[in-house]
């Protein structure tokens, strides 16, 4: 009996295979993480910065760019704001409300986009939601927050509005373009200024 042996794979090849199992991996640790009852003891962030995190919302957001190659959408507005002058609060707010859109969007979007990157993304924005109920930071400035804070709130409705003018599939798409800067930005301010929050 002859044995063939197996064609061994290329470095591009073992890098995919390894991000994919890794990929499971991670989304296995956040999706035990969201269920968990037990709470945390820290405003910890950092773990949303990691390689196969990145890796994964980035193929969600190029899924949606060929997504939008489809869809007409004329009146389609990307993230405009910057969270660089937000106190630290100020920007756990701003990032909690673009998490909520953000789950809200997807867990109910109408293309079957890769539902396994979907559903790791959605793992880890939910999970992203929890900890940031959980970090308790002092209240802001004041009821309405400063004047950059308001200046958020004032773009992050035009997006909303904006983008929902011509179909929800249209802010639906929006989202999904946003989806990588969110994590890429946005969430990134929170590990740089999560010390200046106060865990629960």
């Amino acid at each position: 009996m002859t044995l063939i042996a197996a064609a061994p794979l290329g470095a591009g090849a073992i890098l995919k295979q390894f991000l994919l199992l890794a990929s499971f991996a991670t989304m296995i640790l956040l999706e035990t993480d969201y269920a968990s009852d037990v709470p945390s003891n820290k405003c910890c962030f950092s773990r949303y910065s990691s390689r196969i995190v990145k890796h994964q919302f980035r193929i969600l957001r190029n899924k949606y760019e060929e997504l939008e190659e489809k869809l007409t959408c004329p009146h389609l507005t990307s993230a405009q704001w910057n969270l660089n002058d937000l106190a630290a609060c100020e920007t756990l707010e701003a990032v909690r409300m673009e998490v909520r859109l953000t789950i809200h969007m997807l867990q109910n979007q109408s293309e079957p986009i890769m539902l396994q990157t979907l559903r790791f993304v959605l793992a880890t924005l939910r999970s992203l939601r929890r900890d940031i109920k959980i970090c308790q930071c002092t209240p802001l400035p004041t009821h309405e927050g400063s004047g950059h804070f308001q200046n958020f709130k004032e773009q992050f409705q035009k997006f909303n509005s904006s983008n929902t003018e011509d179909s929800p599939q249209c802010l639906e798409l929006a989202v999904g373009l946003n989806v990588f800067r969110l994590l890429n930005e946005d969430v990134n301010l929170l590990v740089k200024k999560q010390q200046h929050c106060h865990p629960s």
